[in-house]
């Protein structure tokens, strides 16, 4: 080994490059084959390291060498899947332990809490660390920081520098002198004891990683990621919510859940950096499987969507029919008219959403007899009732009472109120049938346009004579004026007869000249005109005034009888010749009509 090369075990060539960063046992340095590829150097601490600590450098040297073996050990056989490949192990002389080389990875959780990462970002990575966790068996990484979380490009998360036996001899004074004590419970950075690793120490410095995510900010890159090295209190937890809904509004989250989820993650925050210890709950989480649902539980609020819609379900009709109980049973997608249109749709969502109050539902209802664009429904009066099931999948039974006998396509949506997102939705066809004695109401005629001309017809000369009937078409055969059939004879006495009787109008002769003559206002009693001096209103006249007259008792009542008669006489002549005119002018209109249709 060279300052600037260096020969593995088997014999390859690695190019030195610089010091990226420094763990609690070892050193990262940036190296490369002689093929181009790039990989990482993780060689234990040597005593130098220590010199400005007041602690025994030459001892922890030992440590950290048998913490680089035993490191070597584990991954050349690895029992889990998230653990680095081994690409090769260099042995240092005189016992100074075995260098590890390990492919280069984009970025380190430091890397990306230092450049300012998404919460959101940032809880899927803590989501993925404790999910691993759990389902290693509950073993504790026990030396948990975020420069052993090595990222990918394709989001794969791998975790490196588990504890191993010999660093529980020197973790306190290893912790001490790398600074990463906030990393830590307070009570391992501060003992000198020999301790064993537990999920509580894994979740503490999960938690920092998510406290120092909710303050940082990719547009000012801090150089130290905050953390709080001795808990929350109220202040703290306060200022840490509005920081979460702070980086939610950042990244797009639903506006509708980020209060719920400051506040769930707040809580979460608070409980694992709790300086106490017992009881458990309330402070720290003794396990991973709790502190894992939790955090997804979180996840999944910042974007909760629809998961699945479950089929249409109808009821059986025979138990809920309320027109014919006694009838024969429906199929399951047809109903009896006046009956309430009865469906069952489940429906379920990402975890936390435990509300359909967050939930939108949406019917449309669509007659399939309709002509194309006029079949929407209109659904002012449908109900609906919800209910969770054990599941946790939420249980819509709908209902849309005064439903006409037709042919429908229902489709049922739903959505998470403020996602932004398009709804999921299912379409079932159903038939209400009529029932007994139903009558179709009567649909009124649509006026249909005249259509103007087209082709030929468009092109005629204006000077075409018209025909005597415009409305009449030349080759459509007259037909006559139906005439009303004659009233039937009653055949029996106790029958009444016709109310009228039709009798042809009996019009008198024309009177001659000759035959014309004043009307005589006189009482046959009175005396002769000759008497009272009257002239011949025929004759000439002789300029005489008339003597004065004065009627007498009966005569001149008499007289007035007579002037009544005649003027009814006239009368009747006017009604009758206006009846006949008017029989006439009602024949020509009818007979006008019978050829315009």
């Amino acid at each position: 080994m060279t300052e600037s090369h260096l020969t593995d075990d088997d014999g390859r060539v690695w190019v030195l490059g610089e010091v990226l960063e420094r763990g609690i046992w070892s050193r990262q340095r940036e190296v490369r084959d002689a093929d181009g590829r790039l990989a990482i150097l993780e060689e234990p601490l040597t005593e130098t390291d220590f010199e400005a600590h007041e602690a025994d450098g030459e001892q922890l040297a030992q440590i950290c060498a048998a913490c680089a073996d035993e490191q070597a050990l584990l991954l050349a056989d690895p029992p889990e899947e998230d653990l680095p490949p081994l690409l090769a192990t260099v042995t240092r002389p005189e016992g100074g332990g075995t260098g590890i080389v390990i492919p280069r990875h984009a970025a380190t959780l430091w890397s990306r809490l230092h450049e300012g990462a998404t919460l959101q970002e940032t809880l899927g990575i803590v989501h993925h660390i404790a999910h691993r966790l759990a389902n290693s068996g509950q073993r504790p990484h026990g030396n948990l920081h975020p420069r052993n979380v090595l990222l990918d490009t394709d989001d794969s998360v791998l975790l490196t520098g588990w504890s191993t036996e010999p660093l529980a001899e020197g973790r306190g004074p290893l912790i001490r002198a790398a600074m990463a004590g906030p990393w830590f419970p307070p009570e391992v950075t501060s003992s000198t004891n020999v301790l064993r690793p537990a999920p509580g120490w894994d979740t503490w410095a999960l938690a920092q990683a998510l406290h120092a995510s909710a303050f940082a900010s990719p547009s000012a890159p801090q150089s130290t990621p905050r953390v709080s090295p001795r808990g929350l209190d109220k202040d703290a937890l306060e200022e840490l919510r509005e920081a979460i809904a702070t980086r939610l509004a950042e990244s797009g989250s639903n506006p509708r859940f980020r209060d719920r989820v400051a506040d769930k993650l707040g809580a979460l925050v608070s409980r694992a950096l709790s300086p106490q210890r017992e009881p458990s709950p309330p402070y720290r989480f003794t396990d991973y499987n709790s502190f894992s649902s939790r955090i997804s539980e979180i996840e999944a609020l910042i974007n909760p969507a629809i998961l699945d819609v479950g089929e249409v379900l109808w009821p059986a009709h025979s138990a809920t029919s309320t027109i014919e109980p006694t009838s024969v049973p429906l199929p399951k997608a047809s109903f009896r008219g006046g009956e309430v249109v009865e469906l069952t749709v489940t429906v379920s969502c990402t975890e936390g959403v435990t509300d359909h109050e967050d939930l939108i539902c949406g019917l449309q209802l669509l007659d399939r007899d309709a002509p194309p664009g006029e079949g929407r429904v209109a659904l002012e009066e449908a109900q609906f009732a919800v209910q969770v099931h054990p599941s946790g999948r939420f249980r819509y039974k709908l209902g849309i009472p005064g439903l006409g006998p037709g042919r429908y396509q229902i489709r049922v949506a739903f959505a998470v109120k403020g996602s932004g997102k398009q709804p999921q939705a299912v379409e079932a066809n159903l038939e209400v049938q009529p029932p007994p004695g139903y009558v179709p109401p009567p649909r009124e005629p649509t006026p249909t346009p005249i259509p103007f001309p087209v082709g030929a017809d468009a092109m005629e000369d204006d000077d075409d004579e018209l025909t005597d009937d415009p409305l009449t078409d030349e080759n459509e055969e007259l037909r006559p004026f139906p005439t009303p059939p004659p009233p039937a004879e009653s055949t029996s006495p106790d029958e009444a007869g016709p109310l009228y009787e039709y009798r042809a109008l009996e019009v008198p002769p024309p009177l001659t000249p000759s035959e014309v003559r004043p009307v005589a206002l006189r009482h046959p009693d009175d005396p002769p005109e000759e008497e009272l001096g009257v002239d011949d209103p025929m004759g000439p006249d002789t300029g005489t005034d008339l003597p004065s007259w004065r009627p007498r008792g009966g005569a001149a009542q008499r007289g007035v009888l007579s002037r009544v008669a005649d003027a009814l006489k006239r009368d009747t002549y006017l009604a009758v010749g206006s009846a006949i005119a008017s029989s006439l002018l009602l024949v020509l209109m009818l007979s006008m009509l019978t050829r315009a249709c």
